[in-house]
């Protein structure tokens, strides 16, 4: 039986992560990027608290940051890729299609069938698996965001994206940011938002469609997906971002990106 394998290309403007005989379930989680996948083989399920969408091969996802979803990945000799674009990144190309835009596009559409935008991903990813053509790389990029800007979003210059979470929650949100290496509790969470605990958590959960902890949990994981790009030994990087030991911070790795920490920190080298 074939291995899994899941590579990984980061670059400044966007990350690249393909999974080759990859079947398996990601529990409900949120990315804080932009997530434009193409199913290449086998089949991706897509699961938001609204909807099932089931992507087949040649088809196109598209998630938007801090939507809430679980993904299962089936079938036999499985491919796919993701491209990752920061919201800072792709709040700097709205501008450059309109100066006068201040909001970020909402993709209203998670599966999308379009060959000739398929064909610029694969296009896109071999680019930047390579290193090669940086130019032309930006020039694919461009064209890949203003075709799904015009045709599967619901862009308004004077709307803010609805997946912003209310405000009623958001000084938990800034001080899960600042403070994820710290012992954080229901309780200091729920003062930070004058809320009960019991109040604070059904709210979180309604406007997030993750728990206080597990917010947290994915904000230690991206920090410490940082700190092990830089190269930084993984017993280190579990005590930098707040998991009490590196066996606590491996199993809530693998639980949310698929992969161990060692296995991921290999990939960048």
């Amino acid at each position: 039986m074939p291995q899994p394998s899941t590579r990984f290309v980061h670059l400044p403007d966007l990350d690249i992560t393909t999974g080759i005989d990859v079947c398996r379930t990601f529990p409900r989680h949120i990315h804080e990027s932009f997530c434009i996948g193409l199913v290449e083989r086998g089949a991706r399920t897509v699961t938001t608290p609204h909807e099932e969408i089931r992507i087949e091969p040649g088809e196109l996802f598209v998630l938007n940051p801090q939507q809430p979803h679980a993904c299962a990945i089936t079938g036999t000799n499985t491919f796919y890729r993701v491209i990752s674009i920061k919201p800072e990144v792709m709040r700097s190309f709205v501008a450059s299609l309109d100066e006068t835009a201040s909001a970020l596009p909402v993709f209203t559409a998670i599966r999308v069938v379009n060959d000739p935008l398929a064909a610029v991903i694969r296009q896109l990813c071999d680019l930047a698996e390579r290193d090669h053509d940086p130019v032309e790389r930006e020039r694919l990029l461009a064209h890949l965001l203003t075709e799904l800007i015009a045709h599967y979003s619901d862009y308004a210059t004077d709307r803010p994206c609805p997946a912003v979470p209310d405000s009623a929650i958001q000084p938990a949100r800034d001080y899960i940011q600042a403070c994820y290496a710290q012992k954080l509790n229901l309780d200091d969470l729920a003062q930070t938002c004058h809320l009960s605990p019991y109040h604070f958590q059904r709210v979180f959960v309604e406007h997030m469609g993750l728990s206080p902890h597990d917010y947290l949990m994915h904000t230690r994981i991206r920090h410490s997906k940082s700190l092990l790009r830089q190269g930084m030994p993984l017993a280190d990087v579990a005590q930098d971002v707040g998991f009490v030991d590196q066996s606590h911070f491996t199993h809530s790795f693998k639980r949310i990106v698929g992969l161990t920490p060692g296995y991921f920190a290999r990939q960048q080298q």
